[in-house]
């Protein structure tokens, strides 16, 4: 999150007895990246935020407030974050101060760290999206979402504005060459630092996920059975949906949650029985149950698109898993091996470890955004609009 560079990265160029450093070629490609990378980050979360503002659908559902929260996270990183990084590095030292050093650090740890919370707290909200069914809306709540999102980002803020009053006094950086939280220079800290902001949230990832894919493998074998106290109409509806369910929406069951959730798997979650109109079962070409069969049987998918639908679970839980420990893991390592034995970490090393954890602002709208069919819809219109003026001059 917080870099510096030496001397020795840049070529020294003397002209009429002033001294200017030139970046050189392998630090010009860093900085044109992370411009780039800036400017992807800020229009990837721009376009979440543009969706959640304009379609009313989207505000509708209290999940969707967990996107909304981390495109904002991650919006501020690439405004903020990456910007001030590559002014450092243009200029080879640190041209702000003091003061904006300590809010650019406290800033940049805060929305970072709460990014990491907001995909923790996604990873939870997908799970029982699947597991809690028909109860699931009234369980996650508008009012619970903000309280969740409010009580990690408190977290956050105060974690790191306490660990740079308590380290204000040991000197650890100097602000006039560098910029760096003063706490990186105590043990204790970056390890309670690294249990906090990183293995705590990967086990809830990586621990939700494989619950969720181990449920939503029960569900498409049809190991779970409906709840005793569900009536049996609720369990035809499933069977309706079951057997047909492209045409989840034309029953009243709103999908775009359970696209959220891998797009396929959840039969119960988006509405309430109360929701669904049975007479338009005709209009949505799905057939009823027959007269034969018990209302409350249950008819089991194909085994070919159960296989398919499972295959595309693990792939797409495994894609969301390894991304989150590829762009936090090495920066955490890195962080207790530099306090340790500061000569084994380079500078070039150093960079490296934190634009990874930064890339990971950058990709998030297109692994959870991207995954609700509502926000790709949007998307598609905001660039449409975007590009529209270009075609005409075209």
């Amino acid at each position: 999150m917080d870099l510096h560079f030496e001397q020795s990265d840049y070529f020294l160029n003397d002209t009429d007895d002033t001294s200017a450093y030139v970046l050189s070629v392998e630090d010009w490609i860093a900085f044109v990246g992370l411009w780039l990378a800036s400017a992807f980050t800020i229009t990837g979360n721009t376009l979440v935020i543009l969706s959640f503002i304009r379609d009313r659908k989207l505000r509708g559902k209290p999940s969707n407030y967990f996107l909304l929260g981390l495109a904002v996270m991650d919006f501020i990183t690439g405004m903020v974050s990456l910007p001030l990084d590559n002014m450092w590095r243009l200029r080879d030292e640190w041209p702000y101060g003091r003061v904006v050093c300590i809010f650019w650090t406290f800033l940049d740890y805060t929305v970072t760290v709460e990014s990491t919370y907001i995909i923790s707290l996604i990873s939870i909200d997908r799970y029982f999206l699947v597991s809690k069914g028909l109860h699931y809306r009234d369980f996650q709540t508008r009012r619970r979402v903000l309280l969740q999102l409010f009580g990690t980002l408190l977290f956050s803020a105060v974690f790191h504005f306490v660990a740079i009053v308590v380290f204000e006094g040991s000197e650890h950086v100097d602000f006039d060459e560098e910029c760096e939280l003063n706490g990186l220079g105590a043990l204790a800290y970056v390890v309670l630092a690294v249990i906090l902001e990183f293995i705590i949230p990967m086990l809830i990832v990586c621990g939700f996920n494989l619950m969720l894919y181990i449920r939503i493998r029960s569900r498409l074998s049809g190991s779970i059975e409906t709840p005793q106290n569900a009536s049996c109409e609720n369990k035809r509806l499933n069977t309706l949906a079951k057997r047909n369910p492209e045409n989840l929406n034309h029953v009243g069951l709103s999908t775009s949650e359970e696209s959220s959730t891998l797009e396929t798997f959840d039969l119960e979650a988006s509405a309430k029985p109360s929701d669904i109109d049975i007479r338009s079962d005709k209009q949505s070409n799905v057939q009823p149950v027959k007269k034969s069969e018990s209302p409350c049987c249950q008819v089991r998918p194909k085994r070919s698109n159960k296989q398919k639908s499972s295959k595309k679970a693990a792939t797409t839980l495994t894609i969301l898993i390894v991304v989150f420990i590829i762009c936090w893991l090495p920066y955490n390592i890195v962080a207790i091996i530099r306090n340790l034995s500061p000569e084994l970490v380079s500078v070039r090393l150093w960079d490296l470890v934190n634009y990874l954890l930064w890339l990971n602002s950058a990709v998030n709208p297109v692994l959870y955004a991207t995954t609700n069919v509502q926000f790709r819809k949007n998307f598609g219109e905001l660039l449409e609009k975007l590009f529209k003026p270009l075609t005409w001059c075209a």
